[in-house]
This record gives C-alpha cells, structure tokens and sequence, in this order.
C-alpha cells in the first residue's frame, strides 16, 4: 500500500511538476475511484482551486497558441506626416501662351509654381477661346496637375485654325502635311564657347504661300543670345505650306533650333 502511495505520488509530480505535488500534499487534488455523477460541480472546484495555485507558483496550464497573423507593411510603416502648411505644386498642362491665369482671382505665373494648401477659383483667359473655370484642391505638399481644355470662342473673329491653342489641329482638322523648313534650323556656336546652349522650341505662324508671318518663343535656351538668334533666323526662314486635301493652308508649327558646335 505504502509502495502505491509512493508511487503515485512520483505520477503526479512528474505529470504535473512542482506545482501538482504541492497541490496534492495540501489535499486539493485527489482521484477517487469511480466518482458519482453529482460530485462533478466538487472536482471542477477543486480543479479551479488547483489552476489557482499553479498560477500562484508561476506555471500556466498549456493552450493552444495560433500565432498572430503577420502585419501588413502599412500597418506597420507610416506615413511621413508632412506639417499642414506646406505648399503644394500646382501643374497646369495644355497653357496656351499669352493666357492670363488666376487663383481665387490673384495671378498665378507661368504653367507650374508651388501654392499654399487650400481650396482655389482656377480661372483662365486666352484670346479666342472661351473662358475656363475649374475648382482645384490643393494639399499640404502634394503636386496637383491640372488638364486646360480651352475651347474657341464662338464669339471670337479668329477661327481654330487661326490661333494656336491645346486643341490645333485636333484629328487634322487644320492640315494633313505640316510645313517643312526650307533651310537647316542648325545655329552655329563658337568651338571656344563656355556653355553649349539648350535646343530652344519656336511657334512659327506659316502662310499658305511658304513665308514666315509671325514667331513665338515656345521653349526657351537657357542661353539669351541664342533665344535672339533663333528668333531672327525663324523670322527669314521659306517653307513647303502645310496641305489639307492636297491644297496649301495658312498653319502653326513647332519648330526645334539646335546648337552646333563649329
């Protein structure tokens, strides 16, 4: 008997570790050979007595553990707050040149420049076209592009052939062939020159008889000196006219003059 007690004893601490065998001396674990059914309620208090007590000593009774779901990296990286303030750059696109532009009635220069945060009257007048006004939202250093859809002026005495705009020449509405140079747009730099100027872009006006009427400055050098020289060589230059239906018209053109080292 005394053998069995022992040995049931050494059970219980190896089953349950320290913890078991001491609440096994104190008495508040036992097994009883069949145990009625009405004594249920007093062996689930003893065995919450006994979870208490393994608690007590440090030891929790094992569960099952599902690890936590892995974060996704928004939760976990955020976002660089950027201080309410800071302006936002604003991107007009399709600007037609010699076009007035407002926000909330003050100027606004040139097709892209940084704007406090807040909510603006876009508003925009060019010459042959209609009015155009659009609400824009500007945020805390956020760039915001704009698409400028000007449309012709039907009261306006220029047709949308007559004037340059985001719309000429639209599906070839104005010409089918574009009007070709008849000499190089090659401007000649000096070999001991310190800087090599950037290509610039001009708006060339061409009638239906080859001759150059008017010249715009599109995209500039960065060299002044060379802005003048292509603006002077545009202004004498001859031209196949542009076509439409196999007839010469009067038409606008981009035309690029580039630098050449001598």
């Amino acid at each position: 008997m005394t053998a069995g007690i022992a040995l049931w004893v050494l059970v219980v601490a190896v089953a349950l570790g320290a913890p078991g065998l001491y609440a096994y001396k104190k008495g508040l674990l036992f097994f009883a050979h069949g145990v009625p059914h009405d004594s249920a309620a007093a062996i689930l208090q003893r065995d919450t007595v006994a979870q208490r007590l393994l608690a007590d000593t440090g030891t929790e009774p094992a569960v099952d553990s599902v690890p936590p779901a892995t974060r996704s990296p928004a939760d976990t990286a955020r976002a660089r707050l950027v201080p309410p303030g800071t302006p936002g750059r604003l991107t007009l696109q399709g600007l037609p040149a010699g076009a007035r532009v407002t926000l909330n009635g003050a100027p606004f220069r040139g097709s892209q420049g940084e704007v406090p945060p807040n909510v603006y009257k876009l508003a925009v007048q060019a010459e042959g076209y209609a009015a155009f006004e659009r609400q824009v939202i500007v945020s805390p250093g956020a760039p915001l592009t704009v698409k400028v859809d000007l449309r012709p002026s039907r009261d306006s005495k220029f047709g949308p052939c007559e004037q340059y705009g985001p719309a000429y020449n639209q599906d070839g509405i104005c010409w089918d062939a574009r009007p070709v140079p008849l000499a190089s747009t090659k401007i000649p730099v000096p070999a001991d020159a310190p800087i090599v100027p950037r290509p610039a872009i001009l708006l060339c006006h061409v009638s239906r008889s080859g001759e150059t009427m008017e010249v715009r400055l599109f995209v500039r050098s960065n060299v002044d000196p060379f802005n003048d020289q292509a603006l002077d060589l545009a202004k004498t230059l001859r031209w196949n006219p542009a076509q439409k239906n196999g007839e010469p018209v009067d038409s606008w053109v981009q035309v690029q003059f580039v630098p050449e080292r001598q």
